[in-house]
């Protein structure tokens, strides 16, 4: 009933009150779904994708019941489509593909074709999969649409590929579709093959800047490419000449030879990385600020457009100037991709050299949308790791976790949420184990405060800054969750530490009684960052009092109660 309800645009509320009251821990998780897909169809995105995460950390694991593998599946899908994140795609594909085989689009809550997309630009290996061994001879039905829109993805990522003059990978990306297409019938089939016909044919005539007709110089520099009869991807003195080139135009146009030494410049700064040279830093800032003055450069991509609609005389300008807009738009994230993944490969054995790489993306002279995505992805990816030793019990290496991730990228939000997170769940564990929890649980959150404590004055909400000028208002998703859960761990950690001090005095009448103020002073933090109504927070007023009162009189103090 609930089901019907989301999917009619109703509430599934009603129908899911006596599923939360009777219905067993099996079906909470189907429950909270279902909540989920009621807050997207009501346009709450935000509120959805926070229920996806905290779902998905404790979303059912067993290979063996088919609901359960669903429901992880389309958990993974649908965050990925709200997230942007294509790998939490890849990852639910992947799920259903092992589980369902090609029955998988039964079982998918995203449209086979937005799967395919995603898919087909970061597991390849995976496409086959998903559209099964046995359809070639399959000429009509879902497997040929399948094959169709998947043929479609690669000859657009080919088209990309000319366009940056990379004719060898524009070539595999055209094979793969004609491979797709082979034994397909139909209107839409036959203006694919068409389609890449034209890609086959323009990408070797194309040169390396298909942007415009090459100069001389331009030509010398080529020339100096080649090195003992081998053509390299950069040499010092073709480096040096377009640099020159560059410098000397004084206001001319020279976006062609802008375009020659981005490439030379990227091919430089990645040898040197890999090589483990220092030197490459600078040279990916370099390559960065020449890639940053093509991606600005509307000459460039108009004159790009011209060409490859002379080179494709039967596509329409439209779809020209679709595949160049969407080069033009993914520039930015490409050249950051790659800085993504060596801080993810550095950040255990060469923790330095991963956090000047988090720097260049910091640093990078592209909108601050696309540097926050490339950060976004470093802290959803390290969530993703630190939720899931919070779901094994390993809290210790859940913090050792935590804060890796912000010594590398020390003012990322969502990253210091992570580690409010493992401080909250530690004082839970501890509190189901018994007496003693409070001491056993202050060390661990006074060293998450100390961990975050740069973060929150930086968005001015420590406790000085709190009592000077309130709760700064923002509308940024990130800092209103960052917020709400800093709220929840000043609680604790005035809980912790009250209930602490009272038990050392109770034993030692000397003992340091300067904790009850310190508690004091957590309980106000909380209660103007805006603790839950719900139980234990809804506690907070009366421990306050519990705590001033203890301060005045350290012994025979209020009753602290529920600890």
């Amino acid at each position: 009933m609930a089901t019907a309800a989301a999917m009619e645009g109703r509430s599934p509320t009603a129908s899911l009150t006596e599923v939360k009251r009777h219905g067993g821990k099996e079906l909470q998780p189907l429950a909270t779904f279902l909540t989920v897909l009621a807050r997207l169809r009501a346009g709450d995105r935000d509120a959805a994708r926070t229920q996806l995460r905290e779902l998905l950390a404790v979303a059912p694991v067993s290979p063996d019941l088919d609901e359960d593998v669903a429901l992880r599946a389309n958990l993974q899908l649908i965050l990925g489509a709200l997230e942007e994140e294509e790998e939490f795609i890849v990852r639910g594909a992947r799920e259903l593909a092992h589980r369902f085989g090609v029955g998988w689009p039964d079982r998918s809550m995203l449209a086979p074709a937005t799967v395919l997309r995603a898919v087909s630009r970061r597991d390849t290996g995976l496409v086959a999969e998903l559209i099964g061994s046995g359809i070639r001879h399959d000429a009509t039905g879902r497997a040929v649409r399948l094959r169709i829109d998947t043929a479609r993805e690669y000859l657009a990522m080919a088209a990309r590929a000319t366009v940056f003059g990379r004719p060898e990978e524009a070539g595999e990306l055209v094979a793969q579709a004609r491979e797709l297409l082979s034994g397909a019938v139909g209107v839409d089939a036959d203006e694919l093959r068409a389609t890449a016909a034209h890609i086959a044919e323009a990408a070797p005539r194309l040169p390396r800047d298909p942007a415009a007709p090459e100069r001389p110089l331009d030509r010398l520099a080529y020339a100096l490419l080649r090195s003992d009869g081998v053509v390299h991807p950069w040499t010092d003195a073709a480096l040096r000449l377009w640099r020159d080139l560059i410098a000397e135009d004084c206001g001319g146009d020279n976006s062609h030879s802008q375009h020659h030494l981005a490439i030379a410049e990227h091919a430089r700064a990645y040898q040197l990385e890999m090589a483990d040279d220092d030197g490459a830093f600078e040279s990916w800032r370099q390559a960065h600020a020449a890639w940053a003055r093509v991606w600005t450069d509307d000459g460039f991509w108009e004159r790009l457009r011209s060409r490859l609609q002379a080179a494709a005389a039967d596509t329409t300008p439209e779809e020209v100037a679709r595949v160049v807009g969407e080069a033009r738009g993914e520039l930015p994230a490409q050249l950051l991709e790659p800085h993504v993944t060596r801080v993810q490969e550095l950040r255990r054995s060469q923790l330095a050299r991963a956090h000047a790489h988090l720097e260049l993306i910091r640093g990078a002279p592209f909108a601050p949308a696309d540097i926050a995505r490339a950060r976004g992805r470093l802290a959803r990816d390290a969530g993703g790791q630190i939720r899931r030793l919070i779901q094994e019990g390993r809290l210790d290496r859940a913090l050792h976790e935590a804060q890796a991730w912000i010594e590398i990228d020390p003012d990322n939000v969502p990253l210091a949420e992570q580690a409010l997170d493992v401080g909250i769940e530690v004082v839970e564990t501890e509190r189901s184990r018994g007496a003693d929890w409070a001491a056993r649980s202050r060390p661990t959150l006074e060293r998450i405060a100390a961990l975050v404590e740069p973060l929150r004055s930086t968005l001015s909400l420590t406790a000085r800054q709190l009592n000077t000028r309130g709760l700064p208002q923002t509308e940024n998703p990130d800092r209103l969750a960052f917020a709400a859960k800093l709220a929840r761990h000043e609680f604790w950690l005035g809980a912790a530490t009250l209930v602490s001090t009272a038990d050392r005095l109770q034993t030692n009448p000397y003992a340091d009684r300067t904790g009850f103020r310190a508690a004091v002073h957590h309980f106000n933090t909380a209660l103007t960052l805006g603790v839950p109504t719900i139980d234990p927070y809804s506690r907070t007023r009366e421990l306050l009092v519990s705590a001033a009162q203890w301060e005045r009189a350290a012994q025979g103090g209020g009753d602290i109660g529920f600890f």
